[in-house]
């Protein structure tokens, strides 16, 4: 299996272009960086989006390279409240889709208003 591995200047790229995708479209009251990998580019999409509102949730599936498990499962609740929030997630990579599902449902049941997803 290959992989891609990006350097800083590539990741910083991808959210200037990222970034300019969701201006204009999508106004979030706050950013949710899926831990550990969506933490860097919740980060600088709160620069890029001028919103410093930044909030972690945590999910485990990955158990290995490529290997996951069943379903995937929040271990760390969100750090702050989100009833009537609109909630930009943000995770390095999206590969099954299946994470980033199960936290879009979770913020969801926690009352936040809309719920968008960036990769």
């Amino acid at each position: 299996m290959d992989f891609l591995v990006p350097d800083w200047n590539d990741v910083y790229e991808m959210c200037i272009k990222l970034a300019d995708k969701i201006k204009g479209r999508f106004s979030p009251d706050v950013i949710v960086g899926i831990a550990r990998g969506g933490w860097i580019p919740a980060r600088i999409l709160s620069d890029l989006l001028e919103n410093p509102n930044v909030a972690s949730v945590r999910v485990e599936f990955y158990v290995d390279v490529g290997k996951t498990a069943e379903t995937p499962r929040i271990t760390q609740g969100v750090s702050v409240p989100l009833e009537g929030k609109k909630v930009l997630v943000v995770d390095d990579v999206a590969d099954t889709g299946k994470s980033l599902r199960a936290v879009l449902r979770y913020l969801e049941e926690l009352g936040a208003k809309e719920v968008k997803a960036a990769t």
